[in-house]
Order: structure tokens, then sequence, then C-alpha cells
């Protein structure tokens, strides 16, 4: 009886599993691709790190 049960639950998991996988390329092929075209070119800058001085710091003489 564990072996049909068994089975069964696998079954019934694969079964789960291709009707997610199908849904999920459902929706991705009714989805409409995505295109970013800015309209002025934009520079990215990154802030220049802080620098630490070893000179200074908070310790507690």
């Amino acid at each position: 009886m564990t072996d049909y049960y068994s089975i069964y639950t696998w079954a019934m998991d694969k079964q789960a599993a291709v009707e997610r996988e199908a849904a999920q390329r459902r929706l991705l092929r009714l989805s409409k691709p995505v295109s970013v075209h800015l309209r002025w070119p934009v520079e990215i800058r990154r802030e220049e790190p802080a620098h630490i001085h070893e000179d200074e710091h908070d310790a507690v003489a």
C-alpha cells in the first residue's frame, strides 16, 4: 500500500510542477517586452569614498 501511495504523491507533485511551469510560460508569453529608453544622456557618478586618517580616532586614553 505504501508503494501505491508514494507513486500517487509523486504523480501529484509532478503534475503540480508541470502546471506551475505551464502557467509561468503562459505569463512570459503574454507579457510585453520591456525596454528602457532615456530621453537624455545620463552620467552616473560614484561618490569618492571618505578618507579616514589614522591620526584621528575617538579612542579613550
